[in-house]
């Protein structure tokens, strides 16, 4: 996996996201009540892994769309977000990572524009 051309393309927060989420992962036995092979993982417990809270969200967008995660349920007021672990990744070439990558750099660009010009209005 670390040699994947996915994997090479994750920035480090993207990355770190991705361990706290092996960390957290328990197997079936995660959530109980389902029986699902999911990983339970609010995000305060990332941030408080040192994670920025701003940065959360396009960094789990970046492990889904290079194929590491799926997000499954979750993310509602006081609901857990839940996680499925993918191997998607494995078939991602070299093109389309880069194309991604640069997809969330824009993405992460436009929304610090947005964020700026709402603070001098």
């Amino acid at each position: 996996m670390y040699q994947s051309e996915a994997y090479k393309a994750l920035s480090l927060e993207a990355r770190e996201i991705y361990r706290i989420l092996k960390a957290e992962y328990r197997g079936t036995y995660t959530d109980i009540r389902n029986g699902t092979d999911t990983v339970i993982c609010p995000y305060s417990h990332i941030a408080a892994q040192g994670i920025r809270r701003g940065n959360i969200s396009i960094r789990l967008d970046e492990l889904e769309q290079l194929g590491f995660i799926t997000r499954d349920g979750g993310g509602l007021l006081n609901i857990p977000n839940k996680y499925k672990f993918s191997d998607r990744w494995k078939s991602i070439g070299n093109e389309e990572a880069h194309a991604i990558k640069k997809n969330i750099e824009a993405i992460k660009k436009a929304k610090r524009t947005k964020s700026a010009s709402s603070i001098l209005k």
